[in-house]
């Protein structure tokens, strides 16, 4: 666009040549601009057109991310953030200034809930560490037990630490092991 404007700028400033050869090549230089003209106004209206698809698809997605928020099916509703972030990667930019405050608010409803599950995950952790401290004890009274001298009181006295073990639950050393 700018080195049209030039051009036409030269033009206006040139020396005139016979009026037909002037006027078949400024029709020559009107078209070309012309033409340029329609053809980059068409791509920015295919642009808007983008950007306004790309701002409701992202509207959408905000508003699920809000309705989200608040859930406590943590595994469920983690995978359908991380969707949701690749759906809004997907669905290409809106406007910048439309773009930031719809980022925001995806964000902010992402971070209610991640930070709630991070507080969950927490609590029940250090339940779970605390599980694993007494499972040490009893395997450090088993380990007491060595060498078995009465199978009898041996079997009976394990027997009871593995009551005691099994009434433990988990520890966070298995949770550790089930999700590798």
């Amino acid at each position: 666009a700018e080195r049209l404007r030039v051009l036409v700028t030269d033009w206006k400033n040139t020396a005139r040549i016979d009026r037909k050869t002037d006027d078949e090549l400024w029709h020559r230089l009107s078209r070309a601009r012309s033409s340029f003209s329609k053809r980059r106004k068409a791509h920015f209206a295919t642009l808007e057109v983008e950007r306004e698809e790309a701002r409701t698809r992202k509207e959408k997605i905000v508003a699920e991310a809000e309705s989200l928020a608040g859930s406590t099916e943590w595994a469920n509703t983690a995978a359908r953030f991380r969707a949701l972030m690749a759906e809004w990667k997907a669905a290409g930019r809106a406007g910048r200034d439309v773009e930031d405050a719809l980022w925001s608010q995806f964000r902010a409803a992402r971070d209610v809930f991640f930070t709630a599950r991070g507080e969950v995950v927490a609590e029940r952790d250090a339940g779970l560490r605390d599980n694993l401290a007494r499972k040490e004890e009893l395997v450090a009274e088993a380990e007491a037990l060595l060498p078995v001298t009465d199978h009898r009181s041996a079997r009976a006295a394990l027997r009871s630490i593995h009551d005691r073990w099994e009434a433990i639950g988990q520890t966070i050393a298995f949770l550790r092991l089930a999700w590798t």
